[in-house]
């Protein structure tokens, strides 16, 4: 019987690893907002989303989400959590989906 293989995992390099793209720290990590926004004239595809941190009245804090076709009617969703670190989990599976459907951060602060 063979023994098992042994997998050893390498520090995250200072860019954070999204799926097959790199996201700047600062972006993962934005204090405030970060806007994408997805442009494809083949597809007559011209979309954005926004993602925006916000304070609540109390406690904890608002991820705010908006996205749309550009210059058109936004939808908005807007969940709460206890802390920013909470939130930080579900931030990243949002830009790691939004890159992988062709989306490009815009800015972010």
């Amino acid at each position: 019987m063979t023994p098992p293989t042994r997998i050893t995992i390498s520090k995250m390099p200072p860019m954070r690893r999204l799926g097959h793209r790199t996201l700047p720290p600062a972006a993962a990590h934005f204090r405030a907002y970060v806007r994408l926004r997805s442009v494809d004239p083949a597809r007559n595809r011209d979309r954005s989303y926004t993602l925006t941190w916000t304070p609540a009245l109390f406690e904890g804090g608002v991820l705010l989400r908006l996205w749309g076709r550009t210059g058109g009617p936004e939808r908005t969703r807007i969940d709460y959590y206890p802390d920013r670190a909470g939130a930080q989990a579900h931030v990243e599976a949002i830009l790691r989906r939004r890159l992988r459907h062709g989306y490009r951060i815009i800015t972010w602060q």
